[in-house]
């Protein structure tokens, strides 16, 4: 706007994978469903020609509850980001005291927050690979106040149970995913075909672990 460009074409294709499949999702369930996205006589303002997502944490919930099962990331700060990431966007911040084991708890804000450190550092930092040796056994506990406020979050930044998509769409996931599990999008299918969608492709396939899979989305994205 503040530039004068005009747009000539208002159709959009989507692409992301991890938190940008999710991110994706999410930006085409808004355009699809959110009245702010529509004209004045109710057309949308965007048409969308595809979207590629992969291997998003869409139940971002049921990803923390995953990893916790599991006792085991490959990317240690993931877990720790998420709680920060819930607590930043609530009115009122969780108290990571119930979360958050030593040396994280006294290091945090500068680990995760100051953005002064790469993923592969802030692991090195955390330098344990067990969630159990990150979290406290309160973080993990369901019935605790604090839980249950990042539990609402999560579920507030998952994709609704009721989303039905009405573009065309390719989702991919390795199921040998342990990073972002492939519960996230086999829920989402099982979500999709109950709703009679029709123009989604699904590649689910045995495609190793979170960044091999980005490889192979990557090269099948652009074979298409």
């Amino acid at each position: 706007k503040q530039r004068n460009i005009q747009v000539k074409d208002t159709s959009l294709i989507l692409l992301g994978y991890s938190q940008g499949g999710a991110t994706t999702l999410h930006v085409q369930r808004l355009i699809e469903t959110e009245p702010y996205y529509r004209r004045t006589d109710g057309t949308p303002l965007f048409r969308i020609k595809r979207t590629y997502c992969g291997a998003g944490p869409y139940d971002v919930a049921q990803t923390y509850d995953y990893s916790i099962k599991l006792d085991k990331t490959g990317i240690p700060c993931a877990v720790p980001m998420i709680i920060q990431g819930m607590s930043v966007g609530m009115g009122e911040p969780l108290d990571m005291a119930y979360f958050f084991k030593e040396p994280l708890l006294s290091n945090y804000q500068e680990w995760l927050n100051s953005k002064k450190y790469t993923v592969k550092q802030i692991n090195l930092l955390i330098n344990v690979n067990k969630l159990s040796d990150i979290l406290t056994e309160e973080g993990t506990n369901k019935s605790n106040d604090e839980t249950q406020r990042l539990y609402r979050q999560l579920a507030n930044n998952s994709i609704s149970d009721y989303y039905v998509p009405s573009s065309p769409m390719y989702m991919f996931h390795s199921m040998d995913d342990q990073t972002v599990p492939f519960i996230n999008s086999q829920k989402l299918q099982v979500q999709f075909d109950t709703a009679g969608c029709k123009d989604i492709v699904y590649d689910f396939d045995y495609y190793g672990d979170h960044t091999s899979g980005m490889l192979k989305f990557l090269i099948k994205c652009m074979q298409q």
